[in-house]
Parts: structure tokens; sequence; C-alpha cells
């Protein structure tokens, strides 16, 4: 049996989380404490800190262009989902919604991706060859 410090009431010690540095090992604040204090915590600051998330970004306007252009890139490389929806939105313009309920055609458009980046690449290779690099 463990005391609750928030609470007030006597509970088990399966009623609490572990912390390592607590000589006993375990939390001072029961699970269901613990939760209602992090739910009222969030609620409280998540404004400040969009507020902070915004104001960096505006203050960082080139490193944040760079972490889009790096992630852009990737998903292109990757062929991430996202990356192919899209492209099949551009392209269809259908919504994202009815798009990812035909994962057939998600798959079809990236198979389509792929084949064109090997014809990309051989084609390089035979110019390459044809003039004598």
């Amino acid at each position: 049996m463990k005391y609750c410090s928030h609470c007030h009431q006597w509970k088990d010690e399966s009623e609490f989380s572990r912390l390592k540095s607590a000589k006993d090992g375990l939390q001072y604040y029961c699970k269901t404490c613990n939760n209602a204090y992090h739910q009222v915590y969030k609620l409280r600051y998540l404004e400040a800190k969009r507020k902070g998330n915004r104001n960096w970004r505006k203050n960082h306007k080139e490193q944040c262009s760079k972490i889009a252009r790096s992630y852009s890139k990737r998903a292109a490389e990757n062929l991430y989902d996202r990356y192919i929806i899209q492209r099949l939105r551009d392209s269809l313009g259908l919504p994202t919604k009815e798009i990812r309920q035909h994962p057939d055609l998600i798959e079809r458009e990236r198979d389509i991706i792929k084949i064109y980046r090997v014809k990309k690449q051989l084609l390089k290779k035979c110019t390459e060859y044809g003039t004598g690099k």
C-alpha cells in the first residue's frame, strides 16, 4: 500500500507508475491523479506552446523551409503514401479521403513512379555509353 499525495488516499502499489529517483521506485501521485494533472497541464499550456511554435517558425523561416524541403525530398525518394496521395490529388483532382479508400490506386501509382525512375536511369546510362563518357 502506498499513499497518494494528491488525492490523499492509500492505494495498491500497482496503481502507481515507476519513478527510479524515488526511494520506493514509485511516483508520488497515483496513475489516476497523474493522468488528470497532465490533462489539465496540457490544456493550460497548449495555446502558449502553439504561440511559441508560431513565433519560432516566424523567426526561423529559412530553417523551416529547409526542413520542409528535406522532408519533401525524402518523401519523393522513399515514395511515402503522403507523397503519392498528393500526386494523385493534383493530377486527378480527387479528395484525399476518396484516394485513401483505394489502396490499389496508391500502389499502382507507386509502381508507375518506380518504373519511370528505372527508365530514367537506363536512359541516362545509354546516353553516357553512346557519348563515350
